[in-house]
């Protein structure tokens, strides 16, 4: 078997590992069966294809370190004395196969399967950048609301209201923003929504299952949107130069070990500063601001977001005594601001 194929297979099922045993000792293993590897938690459950005939539970995070530093393109594979062998050119090693108690915790070969809408999983990611990270919030936050045509996500501090194709769904269905990134890296093409679980499938075959909340979602457009949008927003442009400033201020963020990557823009008079802070470095500037937007005020906001809203000459940005709000050809996104004195 080709060394990569397999380690494709590893690194796709991997988000659902733990790295605590739990109730059940599969929760940190790879569980070969039925030609495909698995890997579950109590939310997550991944299966992905791979052409070995074998069937066990082999602990992760030695078979993948393991592949992970193998330069030869394939390798053989044995199954003796309760072990599962490999030989990669003069290299020999053994990993315990222990039994499986739990080979599908989810049937995924019976699913109905429907082709995903073309933008659906970026919109879906996108959205999700407004949801909460913080596991002490109401559950509720921390997930995108998937309506029909419609996506929603808020903080309290943050919305985000996305137009988009959808999968058709009954009624609304609430999937955590954690678990949508593990649904992006999977690319997948088909979907099938369940009850309390969402399922989606890419064109190797491997499939990701996720449960979803069963929880009342803020009303955003009814109740807290009127409320923010009492005063009229007006448009503001940001000078040129701010686009440079924020480029390296995510520098200082997108590798930094935070969920929620955000920086800080202070507007004061003819002022723009732009704040940046990590575990182990800072950064801020200030520039000259010849535009008028006649308050002042800050906000926190993803950069990478911001940027890509300050590139893109579609994109307008606007405000009134609550919030900045940014929007595009079929979403808006609002960050609550506070006044500076």
């Amino acid at each position: 078997m080709k060394t990569q194929e397999l380690l494709k297979a590893l690194s796709a099922t991997k988000p659902a590992l733990t790295e605590h045993e739990e109730i059940m000792e599969e929760n940190t293993a790879f569980v070969f069966a039925d030609k495909k590897v698995y890997a579950f938690n109590h939310e997550i459950f991944i299966s992905y294809p791979v052409p070995l005939d074998i069937e066990g539970a082999v602990k992760a995070e030695e078979l993948y370190q393991f592949l992970s530093k193998v330069k030869e393109e394939e390798f053989k594979s044995t199954v003796k004395d309760g072990q599962l062998l490999f030989k990669v050119g003069n290299t020999k090693a053994g990993f315990t196969l222990a039994d499986a108690k739990y080979k599908q915790v989810v049937n995924q070969d019976k699913l109905k399967w429907k082709d995903l809408p073309e933008n659906f999983i970026d919109m879906l990611l996108f959205t999700s950048v407004a949801a909460s990270t913080d596991a002490a919030t109401t559950p509720s936050l921390m997930c995108v609301q998937v309506e029909n045509g419609k996506l929603k996500a808020t903080d309290r501090y943050r919305i985000c209201l996305t137009e988009t194709e959808t999968p058709e769904v009954e009624k609304p269905i609430l999937i955590f923003a954690d678990h949508i990134k593990h649904i992006a890296r999977m690319k997948p093409t088909q979907y099938c929504f369940e009850e309390k679980t969402v399922h989606f499938k890419n064109e190797d075959g491997g499939v990701i299952s996720c449960i979803t909340l069963d929880a009342k979602f803020p009303d955003i457009e009814g109740t807290i949107l009127p409320g923010v949008l009492k005063n009229k927003l007006h448009k503001i442009d940001f000078p040129e130069e701010i686009q440079a400033a924020v480029d390296k201020a995510l520098v200082f963020v997108k590798n930094d070990q935070l969920q929620d990557p955000q920086i800080t823009v202070v507007v004061k008079g003819n002022k723009i500063k732009i704040q940046a802070e990590a575990e182990y470095a800072w950064y801020s500037v200030v520039l000259a601001n010849d535009k008028k937007i006649g308050m002042d005020f800050q906000f926190r906001v993803q950069p990478k977001l911001f940027l890509d809203v300050l590139k893109d000459a579609y994109n307008t940005i606007s405000i009134n005594d609550r919030v900045i709000m940014f929007s595009g050809k079929n979403w808006k996104y609002y960050v609550a601001i506070t006044k500076v004195e």
